[in-house]
């Protein structure tokens, strides 16, 4: 049996997501950006297989409570996050030792997984939409469809977006905006700290044939990455492709952001990753730092803010 801790977060993750999709129509848009951000962890060994399929099954469990609540809303059923989670479950039954062999096997091994989930996600969701007949989100992919110059469309719904200025690209002048508050500055310095130990860290786990080291915890001496930041990490970089390509998206990354930079800004784990790397490294200058930025920073805009 689990620990009663994790028990209780577990059923914790369950109430909010269940929640989550009870009261927002395109949760699972979102849900299934995490799900690939889960997929992406799992297969590079930064978070446990066990503790990532939990998170799927609360998922799928999720929809399904939500779909018999609303009168057994079929558009769930058809979702891409069920599929998805689905391919996921299945890759792994019929993919066996996709975590041992050299760097190159392992990578192989991952690569063919990719594939696998992608083909399986598409097959079940196709098969799905047939049996149901569900032609509901069909105008999302047309309009990405000719959004990114795959191909014209003659869909309403699908030309209409594309007429919408927020369903254009993200304007540059966001950056500016987002770096008058020091905000974009922050979450570049943080963000290109944790993208360097996330691939050395990658790197890492695909090249340990022997995967006898625990998740999250390497050898003394080398650098470390915990799943909660390498989950945030790929969730920022996930939410920026996203604003980037849809304006109206950049709600979901502006937010993000803030956390992100905060918490790295104020994470001991971050300045010990900087300090080690400049031979800098002392538990008072890790304290010192991750006071002394923030603060400055609050009163630059107390100052901006007043002399505007």
């Amino acid at each position: 049996l689990q620990p009663l801790s994790e028990r209780l977060t577990l059923l914790a993750i369950f109430i909010s997501t269940f929640l989550f999709s009870l009261t927002w129509q395109f949760n699972q848009f979102m849900m299934l950006m995490q799900a690939l951000v889960l997929f992406t962890l799992d297969s590079l060994d930064m978070l446990p297989a066990v503790k990532a399929t939990w998170l799927y099954g609360i998922q799928i469990t999720s929809l399904l409570l939500v779909c018999i609540l609303q009168f057994f809303n079929s558009m769930i059923l058809g979702s891409l996050l069920i599929s998805f989670n689905l391919s996921v479950f299945i890759a792994r039954k019929l993919q066996k030792n996709l975590k041992t062999g050299s760097f190159l096997n392992r990578l192989g091994k991952l690569l063919l997984h990719l594939f696998m989930v992608l083909c399986l996600t598409l097959f079940l969701n196709n098969i799905i939409k047939k049996i149901l007949n569900l032609k509901s989100d069909e105008h999302i992919f047309k309009f990405l469809k000719a959004k990114f110059g795959l191909g014209a469309t003659r869909d309403f719904d699908a030309n209409l977006y594309l007429c919408e200025e927020a369903f254009g690209l993200l304007p540059f002048n966001t950056f500016g905006r987002l770096s008058d508050t020091l905000l974009f500055y922050a979450y570049i310095f943080v963000l290109s700290i944790t993208v360097i130990v996330a691939f050395v860290v990658a790197f890492h786990n695909l090249s340990d044939s022997t995967n006898q080291q625990s998740v999250g915890k390497m050898e003394k001496g080398t650098v470390d990455l915990k799943p909660e930041t390498a989950y945030n990490l790929i969730h920022t970089i996930l939410f920026g492709f996203l604003a980037l390509s849809t304006m109206r998206m950049k709600y979901l990354w502006t937010s993000h952001m803030c956390v992100f930079a905060s918490f790295g800004l104020c994470s001991p784990e971050i300045w010990e990753l900087l300090l080690k790397s400049v031979h800098l490294y002392n538990p008072k200058r890790i304290c010192i730092m991750r006071y002394s930025v923030p603060i400055l920073i609050l009163l630059y805009l107390c100052y901006k803010n007043q002399k505007s």
